[in-house]
């Protein structure tokens, strides 16, 4: 029993990292879904980390290490961010929970003990007590 919640929390813990899928977004939808974290590509090829960013009066504003900065909407070549992947989470859980299920009912196993002596083994050794 031990091994099996030993198997759960460490698939619980695996699964707390979950999947995640980077998605292209638009500069609409930046103020609808308010994303923390997005990259944005500029027209130079450059990328900038952004977080909690927001669009206003056609400039692009967010914190980048800690510091506010705003970009101009026309300098933005491409927005990407991160966002859970659920369904993809619980695949991955789901796998890891029967896996780890898997492995203990293995090392689990009826644990049933076969006297070598008297099944005419070649490991019986004659005059020694047989140990369980």
């Amino acid at each position: 029993m031990r091994l099996l919640t030993a198997g759960l929390l460490g698939a619980m813990a695996l699964s707390t990292a979950g999947c995640y899928a980077t998605k292209t977004l638009s500069l609409n939808d930046v103020n609808g879904l308010r994303p923390s974290l997005v990259w944005v590509t500029l027209a130079d090829e450059s990328t900038v980390l952004l977080e909690e960013p927001r669009l206003r009066d056609n400039q692009l504003g967010g914190f980048v290490n800690r510091r506010f900065r705003s970009l101009p909407a026309a300098d933005v070549k491409s927005l990407r961010w991160r966002q859970p992947a659920q369904a993809r989470t619980a695949v991955l859980f789901g796998a890891t929970v029967f896996g780890m299920s898997a492995v203990a009912y293995v090392l689990s196993g009826p644990g049933t003990y076969v006297d070598p002596c008297t099944t005419a083994s070649s490991e019986c050794i004659p005059g020694e007590v047989p140990t369980p």
